[in-house]
């Protein structure tokens, strides 16, 4: 069955919840993968594969 959604805590919801910005947002001089992962770099993620 699926989850109610509107049910959740809304700050637990936008936990699961992720987007890459195109164009602007992008570092041109990154890989994809290093463009996909600058933030949790900056956030200190380690690596979880």
């Amino acid at each position: 069955m699926a989850k109610m959604f509107w049910i959740k805590n809304p700050e637990e919801l936008r936990r699961n919840i992720g987007y890459v910005f195109q164009g602007i947002g992008l570092f041109p001089h990154y890989t994809v993968a290093k463009n996909v992962t600058a933030v949790l770099d900056l956030l200190g993620w380690k690596n979880r594969r």
